[in-house]
């Protein structure tokens, strides 16, 4: 009977080509737990006051590092062979320490980031192999390994692929990251939520800090988003008087939705949601701020609320704005909350308010998502229509809607 090579090395190390031993199980729990424990203390370790992990950002990108790094450390650790608790305990303390001196330095040395990405890179993929390699050894003191996975026995070609890996697969990963961090920057900046921006800013700064944001450098537009955070939480500080006017509740309302103190602000908005004090925009804050907390059901009430008011009063410019707004409102919470037949008739009947390129888009959306093909076309298409600088997006959907649910039957050419 011929036999392979792998077969050959399995027998020469005791193990079985069968089944992994419960031994062998438990030292892979022991790794899992402790590389948990391990991101856990690093993430701490590289805290800012703000609660952005240097050089990592998130606690994701550190595991997603961890893991890329652990088939490298294992490499590293494999030619070393201590069954000695005692030996493997000396060594893992001087590991640690190591360890720990890299992780002093990576949080204490903010240059590390400004040199560019390609530092940025090494640094967070040494970062990584320190801590696993800590893991490494612990897993040693707890569990001793009576051998090493069969991929360390490879070619230098697969050993080098593993290096590859342990560099690219995390800086792919931090890419990712970075351009969603940019979107939801964009995002809170035309939503005027000006703490969330900040903290999107951070969090590039960790990850691309050569970023422009708005035409100007990351770093000088984390600077003004800064010292405009500061100067909105001082004036929260400022205690209001002693029966403050609606207008005042009203500024202080608005400033707390920048800061994202949602909370706050509903406490605020309270008596001006009812009673001799109503003020019905009270009611499209109170949506929003449920809107931001999560909440849609509520978010859902205080917008259907709004809507049932400003149908009640004789229509002009301003009463019709609102009642967009109120619908608008109704629309994005029945979405979350998977009501299809309130959201289509909420951004209906916003279309017929103000039938502008983005609110045909919303529409076109909705009905996407419902499966209905042709509607969506017709106003994606109307939205594209009145907004050329939208033809891109209208193209982009449509051409989603082709190949979706066999809708290539149902799109319209044009």
């Amino acid at each position: 009977m011929e036999i392979t090579q792998t077969e050959i090395n399995v027998r020469k190390r005791g193990g079985s080509m069968i089944k992994p031993s419960s031994s062998h199980q438990f030292r892979w729990l022991i790794f899992a737990a402790i590389t948990i424990a391990a991101a856990t203390l690093t993430c701490g370790q590289l805290a800012t006051p703000s609660g952005v992990t240097r050089l990592f950002a998130r606690w994701d990108v550190l595991m997603v590092a961890l893991f890329a790094a652990a088939p490298v450390t294992l490499m590293i650790v494999s030619p070393v062979e201590c069954t000695n608790r005692k030996q493997n305990a000396v060594a893992c303390l001087g590991v640690i320490i190591a360890a720990v001196i890299i992780l002093q330095l990576s949080s204490s040395l903010e240059i590390i980031n400004r040199h560019g990405l390609i530092v940025a890179s090494l640094s967070r993929s040494t970062v990584a192999c320190a801590v696993t390699l800590v893991v490494v050894m612990l897993t040693r003191v707890i569990a001793t390994a009576s051998q090493s996975p069969l991929f360390l026995e490879s070619s230098w070609a697969a050993k080098l692929t593993l290096i590859s890996i342990a560099l690219l697969v995390p800086a792919a990963y931090v890419d990712s990251v970075a351009e969603g961090s940019r979107i939801e920057l964009e995002k809170a900046l035309q939503s005027r939520r000006f703490a969330l921006a900040k903290q999107h800013a951070e969090m590039l700064m960790q990850l691309h800090p050569n970023t422009e944001i708005q035409d100007r450098p990351l770093d000088a537009f984390r600077e003004e988003l800064d010292a405009l955070v500061k100067d909105l939480d001082s004036a929260t500080q400022r205690p209001l008087p002693r029966r403050p006017s609606s207008s005042e509740l009203g500024q202080r309302v608005m400033i707390l939705m920048q800061l994202d103190r949602n909370e706050e602000a509903m406490r605020l908005l309270s008596p001006l949601t009812h009673g001799p004090r109503f003020e019905p925009i009270s009611l499209d804050y109170l949506g929003l701020c449920f809107q931001r907390l999560e909440r849609f059901e509520e978010s859902l009430h205080a917008y259907q609320a709004a809507v049932t008011y400003w149908k009640s009063q004789a229509m002009n410019e301003r009463s019709r704005a609102s009642l967009a707004s109120a619908w608008k409102g109704v629309g994005f919470a029945a979405r979350r909350l998977n009501h299809r037949r309130t959201e289509e008739h909420a951004y209906q009947q916003l279309v017929e308010l103000a039938p502008t390129a983005e609110n045909h888009m919303l529409l076109a959306q909705c009905y996407r998502e419902h499966q209905k093909t042709r509607l969506a076309s017709e106003h994606t298409t109307r939205a594209a229509q009145l907004a050329p600088e939208m033809q891109a997006q209208s193209d982009s959907m449509l051409s989603s809607m082709s190949t979706d649910h066999f809708g290539c039957w149902l799109v319209p050419r044009r």
